[in-house]
């Protein structure tokens, strides 16, 4: 429970803070990687893009920049 309101918190900073937005979003994205249990990850990571999916940018440059920097495989 204490992840999702993480999240909750997390996209909000999102919102109000445009400068440190990445750093952010990389935080969230390793802490929904931490989780050892695969379905309440599905669902974690299911909410977080669920609740970010209106911060995100709409250009596909910003996306593929994103994904670059908060995808480390």
């Amino acid at each position: 429970m204490c992840r999702y309101l993480l999240i909750t918190v997390g996209v909000v900073y999102i919102k109000n803070n445009e400068l440190s937005r990445r750093d952010i979003l990389k935080d969230l994205v390793e802490m929904c990687r931490g989780v050892q249990h695969p379905l309440r990850g599905l669902f974690l990571r299911n909410y977080l893009l669920q609740c970010t999916k209106n911060v995100l940018p709409d250009h596909e440059e910003d996306v593929t920049r994103y994904v670059r920097c908060t995808c480390h495989w």
